[in-house]
């Protein structure tokens, strides 16, 4: 074979691998574009859907939001009733006190504790109460200006102690029944 013969063959091989790897680079360029388009749709869907359920968490919280300041508002005017309530009843008992059945409350709650207590040593009392208490001949009643509405009974050296207190019997009853009542007047009104 001659070198122009030897050369034009070399070119010919040379075209033609060229031609190939050419042809097989296009077929992997497509493979790889083809997959990278598929990878870009795969995360466009996830992040389509991410979105959307970022929007149904922001709505959630949103409304969420909303429910939690409707039942603080609830609540709020719902404290306000119960704060209103329980100072009219603060303010009745004190009509209550001034009146002539008070006397006759305080010696039956009197003679309640009396019975329970035994012996009762000492009473403090409201000056009102204290009052009342010395008239029913209790033992060393004791003005004490910590005891607006009602009386304090002690026996056995102060160490068992029982109160008739109007504000506390009104707290222990509100705390088992005034939310109850609240939504009833709630109701009513």
């Amino acid at each position: 074979m001659s070198v122009e013969k030897l050369l034009s063959a070399l070119k010919k091989e040379a075209e033609l691998r060229e031609k190939t790897i050419l042809e097989e680079a296009e077929v992997e360029a497509r493979g790889v574009l083809s997959s990278a388009r598929e990878q870009l749709e795969a995360l466009e869907a996830r992040i389509s859907k991410e979105e959307k359920e970022c929007a149904l968490r922001r709505e959630s919280l949103r409304l969420a939001g909303e429910k939690m300041l409707e039942r603080k508002r609830a609540t709020l005017a719902q404290n306000k009733t119960l704060s209103e309530v329980f100072t009219e009843c603060a303010s009745l008992f004190q009509d209550f006190m001034k009146s002539t059945a008070y006397a006759a409350f305080i010696e039956r709650e009197y003679g309640k504790v009396k019975e329970e207590l035994g012996a009762v040593e000492e009473v403090r009392a409201d000056p009102l109460t204290a009052a009342i208490l010395r008239g029913l001949n209790a033992p060393s009643v004791v003005q004490d200006k910590e005891v607006r509405d009602g009386f304090i009974a002690s026996s056995c050296a102060g160490k068992t102690r029982i109160s008739c207190i109007f504000s506390l019997r009104l707290e222990k009853k509100w705390r088992e029944a005034g939310p109850g009542f609240v939504f009833k007047l709630k109701d009513f009104l």
